[in-house]
């Protein structure tokens, strides 16, 4: 299912598109699968930005010895820390667009979910698609990926529950910057049409 949520008002927006959701919930496997189907312009005439990878890039060149750690266990660094090098990585963004950033717009640092307004402000992003996924199959995914990822373990009514926070926060995102807002549910049913939405969305970055 693919439903919008809020109208695209391009007018001084950077040629970002916002892509978020809980971990697990497919962001990453729906931008691979329409890399695949079209290979020239996701990745091609435009990147694909994974913030979390990039910041950690920014964070280990200047603290080398956490690079081997992982981008999860940045989670554990205090927030003052982590600001300088939030805006680092928002600014590398920019230089690269048109792009597609994979991101959280709400995250957990040193155990409490933390919200950046003022990286959007930053980023400016002229649409974000948030990815939904049932809170169940979240789990199962996730689990999966245990023994690779050191992921904050969550309960289902959890997982469900954070994914209410970060769809209203995103759908807040967006009407306060005037951004547009697309609702991708990834499910086994209907995987197509989620892929199809981001290859229209990534077009519109060219227009």
């Amino acid at each position: 299912m693919v439903e919008r949520l809020a109208q695209i008002y391009p007018e001084d927006k950077h040629r970002i598109i916002t892509i978020t959701g809980v971990s697990g919930a497919g962001k990453n496997y729906l931008v691979d699968k329409a890399r695949e189907t079209d290979p020239g312009l996701i990745g091609g005439r435009i990147a694909v930005f994974n913030f979390g990878s990039e910041l950690l890039q920014s964070i280990v060149s200047d603290l080398p010895e956490l690079e081997h750690q992982g981008r999860d266990k940045l989670k554990n660094l205090p927030m003052k820390v982590v600001d300088g090098y939030i805006e680092r990585t928002i600014q590398k963004l920019i230089r690269v667009q048109p792009a597609m950033q994979l991101t959280h717009l709400v995250f957990r640092q040193e155990g409490e979910l933390v919200i950046k307004p003022e990286s959007e402000r930053l980023t400016n992003a002229i649409e974000y698609i948030f990815v939904e996924a049932d809170p169940a199959m979240v789990n199962a995914w996730r689990m999966k990926e245990y023994g690779e990822r050191a992921r904050t373990i969550e309960t289902v009514d959890e997982i469900r529950l954070h994914q209410e926070i970060a769809k209203s926060v995103t759908l807040s995102f967006a009407k306060h910057f005037g951004a547009g807002m697309l609702l991708i549910y990834n499910h086994p049913v209907g995987f197509d049409d989620g892929v199809a939405a981001m290859l229209e969305e990534a077009r519109m970055l060219l227009r």
